[in-house]
């Protein structure tokens, strides 16, 4: 089997860990545990456009709007960092207290910025001036550990537990209760046309649900545990990283 290699390739990108990318308006944004956050270049090569100040603890996620202005850093403080990405400063800081903020993304409209925190709780803040907490969702569960939007507003949240939570953010209220994972969900996705959540856990498997019945669609098994999941934009396939090494591809023509 052709084993595909790196288009582009940066060595030494950071000086610990990287936990997060982001890709922003063809940028590419990268979390770490040196305490940094950057924002690259990705041309002919990869080359960095702004580096934050280093703190001193690492970086847990990063969220950006959609028309790349703006960037949300999540760091292992539960302190979140607002970056003016076109005039490369930090613009607010948002600090809603310890293990109050985790997993972090935007609305659709960008009009309001969401965390899981260790309670089962769902933060939210307004996008305003002010970034005042509008909200705090609650799901009756364990730590938030993943946060994902739909297109149409809805707000889906896995945590330690192996429960997701789907929420209408119109009424604030539960829409969807799924008993998804005998073992944390680390990532979760919905597909293009919102009919589809995809939910991958530390259990080996990737579970595909159907959003107007909240049915377990199909189940895929992997060798490592499943930390990550994603779609493809024709929402024909989705990949799944795996804590040995692996990044899976596959079809959903057999669904």
């Amino acid at each position: 089997m052709n084993v595909p290699q790196p288009t582009l390739r940066c060595e030494g990108a950071h000086t610990d860990n990287i936990w997060c990318v982001e890709w922003c308006q063809g940028d590419l944004i990268t979390g770490s545990l040196d305490g940094t956050m950057k924002v690259w270049s990705v041309s002919e090569n990869i080359s960095p456009k702004f580096t934050s100040s280093e703190q001193k603890v690492g970086v847990s996620s990063i969220a950006a709007v959609q028309d790349g202005s703006l960037a949300a850093v999540c760091y292992q403080d539960s302190v979140i960092r607002l970056f003016d990405l076109i005039n490369k400063t930090e613009s607010a800081v948002i600090d809603p207290g310890l293990f109050e903020a985790y997993s972090i993304c935007f609305s659709p409209a960008d009009d309001v910025l969401v965390s899981g925190n260790n309670r089962g709780g769902i933060n939210v803040w307004t996008m305003q001036e002010e970034h005042e907490k509008v909200a705090t969702l609650e799901t009756s569960n364990k730590q938030i550990l993943s946060t994902a939007f739909s297109i149409d507003g809805k707000l889906a949240c896995a945590g330690i537990d192996g429960m997701v939570n789907v929420f209408d953010m119109n009424t604030q209220q539960i829409v969807q209760k799924l008993e998804a994972h005998s073992l944390p969900v680390r990532s979760i996705a919905f597909s293009p046309e919102d009919d589809l959540l995809y939910t991958a856990s530390d259990d080996r498997h990737c579970n595909v649900y159907d959003m107007k019945t909240g049915h377990l669609i199909n189940s895929f098994s992997h060798n490592g545990m499943a930390y990550s999941v994603d779609t493809s934009p024709d929402g024909r396939h989705f990949a799944v990283g795996c804590a040995d090494n692996t990044v899976s591809y596959l079809s959903l023509i057999h669904i």
